[in-house]
């Protein structure tokens, strides 16, 4: 069960946090004042029990009591201040090793520890000393946690707030003279961690990436994997821009800076919008830095409340075109011109979507599902999940994949039917034939205009004339083939 300090808003937490470091830097500023009579040493006493009671109250260090502090440089309310703890349950905080370091001009404070993180190295007997590092922001709480892993690897873990259940683990390798990111982890809701594994090239060129529970999947040239947030940055060739988080969250911002996400089950609009500010470089996000995306978004959601989002549908940070209180167009609004409710960390997650689909941000083309993947065709827009189905336009045609993957085909407004294949294709740029192919072969050519085809049954081929048109038998010999143009000519008529 997560700390009671992560149940509070980033706003309550920050007051306490603040609260913490003022404390901190008023002792500190105690133990710089030159003297050693009784009184001061008494001031000294009562502030240090006031500032481990204040530490205590904010959480961010918790199972730790500061026991004394001495100057760097004696006089000086700037200087580093060396700062002796002690471990209440060393088993859960680790043994602090050395004094702690606090820096009152960045608000941090650092210290080694024995090891307590899992997937820290395991020391060698019988003289390998392990220590992880840690760094506490004592005005945002954010803990960092550097340590040595397995294999030469480097492991840097982070939280928001020192404490909570859902921290992110980035694993780097030394490979060609710089660190690469080989690795990251995280944890879901359920308390389960989520796996993600880079593989390079031998230039050091990050080429593929498998998600947890997917399948290899190739990157755009130049992507790269931030070491600090373990976030994938790719750009298509066609300059749209793919963020991918620890946490399985595709971010996609079109070159007009228009960001679309797709919601997966379980997500509330506050952690996706809290993520999208830490993909943008925001990583302590605060209650309003998060409120201001969320307001953002072009998004009605179930009885115009945008706050209960579902599975599988897609929400838009992007520039819209909502207009002001005045009535005049907001440049600044990024948003459909919709009311939203204010958005809580509270809010309820998503129902769950049985089709699960999920953009492969190296292949816009490429969407898995449970049990396989679908490979749209060249050309295909407007993308997006509709329930269990995955929906694209192709010229004049809807095309609708339902959570098997297999495609029906719907044409000015009339429904074609099942294509019967694994691939559709345009027979050429500009035709209105499309042609359905099944392991690679073409098994059925259909007129989009008018829903005429041709179709492949017991090894030859039939034609068939909509509305209420019969199968035709052609004979066994007709083998169509589409002319330069893509059109299909039948030995008797036009298809």
């Amino acid at each position: 069960m997560a700390p009671q300090l992560e149940r509070q808003t980033t706003a309550e937490r920050q007051n306490t946090l603040t609260n913490a470091d003022n404390s901190m830097a008023n002792v500190v500023r105690e133990y710089n004042t030159p003297g050693t009579n009784p009184q001061q040493q008494q001031q000294r006493s009562n502030d240090l029990a006031g500032l481990n009671g204040t530490l205590e109250t904010s959480g961010v260090i918790p199972g730790l009591t500061i026991t004394d502090m001495h100057s760097s440089k004696p006089g000086d309310p700037n200087a580093p201040e060396a700062v002796t703890m002690q471990t209440s349950d060393p088993t859960t905080g680790g043994r602090v090793l050395g004094d702690a370091q606090y820096n009152p001009q960045t608000h941090q404070l650092a210290f080694d520890r024995t090891p307590v993180l899992p997937g820290t190295k395991k020391p060698e007997p019988p003289t390998e000393d392990v220590r992880e590092h840690v760094t506490v922001d004592m005005l945002t709480g954010r803990e960092t946690v550097t340590a040595p892993g397995e294999n030469g690897t480097t492991r840097t873990t982070t939280r928001d707030s020192v404490g909570a259940e859902d921290p992110t683990t980035v694993v780097t390798a030394p490979a060609n003279g710089k660190p690469e990111v080989v690795q990251t982890e995280a944890t879901d809701k359920n308390g389960a961690t989520m796996i993600t594994q880079y593989q390079y090239d031998n230039g050091g060129n990050l080429k593929t990436y498998t998600p947890p529970g997917g399948q290899q999947t190739e990157v755009p040239a130049g992507s790269t994997v931030d070491q600090k947030t373990g976030v994938l940055f790719a750009t298509q060739p066609d300059g749209t821009k793919i963020d991918v988080t620890p946490q399985g969250r595709i971010f996609t911002t079109d070159p007009t800076g228009k960001t679309s996400y797709i919601v997966k089950p379980g997500d509330t609009l506050w952690d996706v919008s809290r993520d999208l500010a830490k993909v943008q470089g925001n990583l302590t996000p605060s209650d309003t830095d998060i409120q201001g995306l969320a307001s953002q978004i072009g998004h009605a959601g179930d009885n115009h409340n945008p706050n209960a989002i579902k599975a599988g549908e897609t929400i838009n940070f992007g520039v819209g075109t909502r207009t002001d209180a005045t009535g005049q167009a907001d440049p600044n609004a990024q948003g459909d011109n919709l009311d939203l409710t204010k958005a809580k960390p509270s809010d309820a997650p998503s129902p769950p979507a049985p089709a699960g689909w999920t953009a492969n941000p190296g292949n816009p083309n490429e969407w898995d599902r449970p049990g396989g993947k679908v490979d749209l065709p060249p050309g295909a827009k407007n993308v997006h999940p509709n329930g269990d189905n995955l929906e694209a336009t192709l010229g004049n045609v809807t095309l609708r994949y339902d959570k098997d993957g297999h495609l029906k085909v719907t044409s000015n407004g009339a429904d074609l039917g099942a294509v019967g294949g694994d691939n559709v294709a345009f027979t050429e740029p500009g035709s209105h034939y499309l042609v359905i192919t099944n392991g690679g072969k073409p098994v059925r050519y259909l007129n989009t205009e008018n829903g005429s085809s041709l179709e492949q049954m017991d090894g030859h081929w039939r034609h068939y004339t909509p509305p209420k048109g019969k199968l035709v038998d052609l004979d066994a010999s007709f083998v169509p083939k589409p002319d330069d143009q893509g059109n299909v000519d039948l030995p008797a008529g036009q298809l």
